[in-house]
């Protein structure tokens, strides 16, 4: 089985789906390099076309033949099908990445033409060899060979967009149109599974590059005419991301919005949210791993503008400068009410970045002065407040020690007291001895006298009853 045989992808975003639609009903075609035939067997059972082709491949050749009027299995530069379909006139001739495979191909167009009818056209798509991933990698002293892709190992040509138009002159056509398909910095084959180790910096100058994330060329050829080219390029873009809140959280799984350039580093982002009753809020990320500024973010709902809310940010007078690696904004919805529709305009780090922030400093130079005269009187005043707490601190120490002098006096006190309330109390124990001595001696006294008076009556009674 070919390495090429892949599936048929008929978006716009591949070089077979923009081929395959110029291609009318019921033209005649030849195809060169058709591999399997997965084109061939479209433009046979679905255009009503009758295609011969041309493929090295005699397995693919097999495969591809059967949906075919005739074909030549052989090498393209061997020009045999110059002599096998001589006699042909066709309404388009096809090389679908094959020309980039070829030692000369600009000698295989020439003679390619010869075949055309007068109105017919050639299209063909060619890889970006100026892709961004290709430009990275040569930044980092690589120039990696792929199976299959922008370098693809087997190819032996390569062209960026200025190399297109002089390449058709030289084989006496004219290049009617050119389009082509994209893939983001970072996503080819060239960093399959590894990160590009570029400064962000180097990655954002590549990212203002009108043809940087083209993958392929696709150009009409005509045999004849005059004047610029028809291009057909979308604007460079970055990917920014959203993030919706239904109750429990933004979810870990963002959505991709397309931010696209405005030039030197500008992007411009515009998306509608639908709510579905359960949105309660939306945040949008504008570019990962780096700051940005903010030049203006405005949400509405119902046709009302809704609060953002910027964590981070610091106000100049260009925008909002969102720095750390996480820039975002986010506001609350209404989950009930109709969808959000999202307008953001960023500079990311870059030449105008740096020109909004000069901007931005130079209208701040007043405040800085009068900030710096604000700055000088608050010095003064720090000095004036460090001799006052400098003599509070001495007048501290004194008190300090005038109290510790205080309390040891206290202390001292408390002792002496201590020792004469013990006195006190061993007085007090004495005189209550005394005084129970001396009622002891009073009671003796009493009894002594009352003994000496009952013996004196006694002795009187006697006397009288004598005398009587």
């Amino acid at each position: 089985m070919s390495k090429y045989d892949f599936d048929l992808d008929l978006s716009q975003n591949t070089s077979t789906g923009i081929i395959l639609g110029f291609i009318g009903q019921g033209s005649r075609v030849l195809e060169f390099g058709c591999a399997e035939g997965r084109m061939t067997r479209y433009m046979q059972e679905s255009l009503g076309c009758r295609v011969d082709i041309v493929e090295y491949d005699p397995e693919a050749y097999g495969k591809a033949i059967v949906f075919a009027a005739q074909g030549l299995c052989d090498d393209i530069m061997n020009f045999r099908w110059t002599e096998q379909f001589a006699k042909e006139r066709y309404d388009a001739v096809l090389f679908a990445d094959v020309l980039e495979h070829l030692p000369d191909p600009e000698s295989v167009l020439t003679r390619a033409a010869t075949l055309l009818k007068p109105d017919g056209r050639i299209y063909i798509s060619v890889p970006n060899i100026t892709h961004n991933d290709v430009v990275l990698k040569a930044c980092e002293e690589h120039f990696d060979y792929t199976p299959v892709g922008l370098l693809d190992d087997t190819h032996c040509h390569f062209w960026g967009f200025a190399n297109l138009e002089p390449m058709a002159q030289r084989c006496g056509l004219h290049l009617e149109s050119v389009r082509g398909t994209y893939c983001p910095t970072g996503c080819t084959e060239q960093y399959a599974g590894t990160d590009s180790s570029a400064s962000p910096l180097l990655r954002n100058i590549l990212r203002d590059r009108k043809y940087g994330e083209v993958y392929q060329f696709v150009l009409v050829l005509a045999p004849g005419g005059a004047g610029e080219p028809d291009c057909e390029f979308r604007s460079p873009s970055l990917q920014s991301r959203l993030y919706l809140d239904t109750g429990c959280g933004f979810h870990e799984e963002a959505m991709t919005v397309l931010s696209e350039s405005r030039g030197w580093g500008v992007f411009a982002a515009h998306c509608e949210i639908p709510t579905n009753g359960t949105v309660q809020r939306v945040r949008f990320d504008p570019i990962d791993g780096q700051g940005c500024l903010l030049h203006s973010a405005v949400l509405r709902q119902d046709g009302a503008e809704i609060p953002v809310v910027i964590p981070g940010a610091v106000s100049t007078g260009e925008g909002k400068l969102l720095m750390g690696g996480d820039p975002m904004i986010w506001a609350a919805v209404n989950p009930q009410g109709g969808s959000v529709a999202l307008n953001v305009e960023f500079a990311i780090p870059g030449e105008a970045y740096l020109e909004a922030l000069e901007k931005g400093c130079i209208g701040l130079d007043g405040e800085c002065d009068a900030l710096r005269r604000d700055g000088e009187k608050m010095t003064r005043k720090t000095r004036e407040l460090t001799r006052r707490v400098s003599r509070l601190s001495r007048e501290k120490e004194e008190l300090a020690g005038k109290l510790d002098a205080a309390v040891q006096k206290n202390s001292q006190y408390e002792v002496d007291l201590g020792a004469y309330i013990l006195l006190t109390n061993k007085k007090e124990e004495y005189i209550l001895s005394l005084e129970g001595e001396l009622d002891r001696y009073r009671n003796l006294w009493f009894v002594r006298c009352y003994d000496k008076l009952r013996r004196l009556w006694h002795k009187i009674k006697a006397r009288r009853n004598r005398a009587g």
